[in-house]
């Protein structure tokens, strides 16, 4: 009897939001859950701490170095455009899954009580502002991330 193939990896959406720019065509920001590298994005946006680019494994940069080959370390790579002091647009060429990589840089607040699955608001930003002790340090992505989908 034959063996079917196992189901290819999914990100179902889980939330989006439309994110109006006055005189310019609107963002939707789409959230998903699972393999987000599976989905087509313009531009694919992480979290991360200040000098914490690094691949691990189980991580969205750790999938990236897996499957694009870009990886990163300590110190944000040479062609860095940065639009605030904590958002910052990674130089990589496009690939199947976004046309560019942004990072978003969280606030170590180690000092502070973990985040609680019943905490986390799905929401663009208020994750932001508060992190778990899930940085790459131990192991583990910060927060699920988010794409942004061109204007209809």
């Amino acid at each position: 009897m034959m063996q079917s193939a196992p189901a290819p990896a999914r990100a179902p959406l889980f939330n989006s939001a439309e994110i109006p720019r006055g005189e310019s065509s609107s963002l939707y920001a789409e959230f998903y859950a699972g393999d987000i590298l599976s989905v087509h994005s313009d531009a694919l946006i992480v979290s991360s701490f200040s000098g914490d680019y690094y691949p691990v494994p189980g991580s969205v940069l750790g999938a990236i170095a897996d499957r694009f080959g870009l990886r990163h370390g300590a110190v944000r790579p040479d062609g860095t455009a940065s639009v605030a002091s904590n958002l910052h647009r990674f130089p990589t060429a496009p690939c199947a899954a976004f046309k560019e990589l942004w990072v978003l840089e969280i606030k170590d607040i180690s000092d502070q009580e973990p985040v609680t699955p019943g905490e986390i608001a799905l929401e663009p930003f208020p994750l932001c502002g508060r992190a778990s002790h899930s940085s790459s340090r131990a192991g583990r992505p910060p927060f699920p991330c988010l794409s942004l989908a061109p204007g209809t």
